[in-house]
């Protein structure tokens, strides 16, 4: 696996799950839940798509 593709499946991990962990800890704090519900989704919906397309690029460039 090349640096730049390293690179690129590390931020969108990071993107993907990190700002779940970061709502999760806030609505532990704050106590309202829905800030995790409503935030997390949108992290989720557009960090899922952009990882399938980091993984596919990473599969192509092992062909």
């Amino acid at each position: 696996m090349s640096r730049r593709s390293k690179i690129a499946l590390i931020v969108a991990l990071t993107t993907t799950f990190g700002q779940v962990l970061i709502f999760f800890i806030a609505a532990m704090i704050t106590g309202n839940w829905k800030l995790l519900v409503w935030s997390s989704s949108f992290g989720v919906l557009v960090g899922i798509p952009v990882l399938l397309i980091v993984m596919r690029q990473i599969r192509l460039k092992k062909s």
